[in-house]
């Protein structure tokens, strides 16, 4: 992977052309799940220093119209503190519903700059970006992408892949095994 791209978050995927993907296995927590299994994610970073943004692109196994158009679904790219930085802790989350995106940290809804986070659909799935400012976790995080569907009032994840050590700031004090995919 590159250690620095040039990413519009903008729904097209032809900046993405020279990051690898990383294929994922995804579970199926409450069928049905047809076409809503994402089956790859790719992580990369502007650089390497406090001022890098973490960009990440994930496919699903039916493309991004089952979730773009359906307001009782939505994506999340769920980042966690990572074992690696034990100062950390939380969760942070990035929310696309249809045509909203919303930030979530530690459970309570967040407002930021227009520019500390972003997120669109792409034909394959979605495209999000966040400031490293934003978040919590120092460069280091466990990623994992949660799709869920709304019963009533509630959200509840149907589908999810395993969580992922990432990188994306700070790379000269992570270890090499801190990383499973490092920009």
């Amino acid at each position: 992977m590159p250690t620095s791209a040039v990413i519009s978050i903008d729904g097209s995927t032809n900046d993405w052309v020279d990051v690898a993907p990383v294929p994922v296995t995804a579970s199926c927590a409450t069928p049905p799940c047809d076409g809503l299994l994402p089956i790859a994610v790719t992580v990369v970073s502007t650089g390497t220093d406090e001022a890098s943004e973490l960009f990440v692109r994930f496919d699903l196994s039916g493309g991004g119209e089952a979730l773009r158009d359906e307001p009782t679904l939505r994506a999340v790219v769920r980042m966690a503190a990572s074992p690696m930085r034990p100062a950390t802790r939380g969760i942070d989350r990035l929310v696309l519903q249809t045509t909203t995106t919303l930030y979530e940290k530690n459970g309570f809804a967040t407002t930021g700059p227009d520019d500390i986070f972003a997120a669109a659909w792409t034909s394959d799935g979605l495209e999000a970006a966040v400031a490293d400012s934003w978040l919590t976790f120092q460069g280091i995080a466990q990623l994992a992408i949660v799709i869920e569907r709304q019963t009533g009032d509630t959200w509840s994840a149907i589908a999810m892949t395993e969580p992922m050590p990432v990188c994306w700031a700070y790379l000269d004090a992570a270890t090499e095994r801190a990383c499973e995919v490092s920009p």
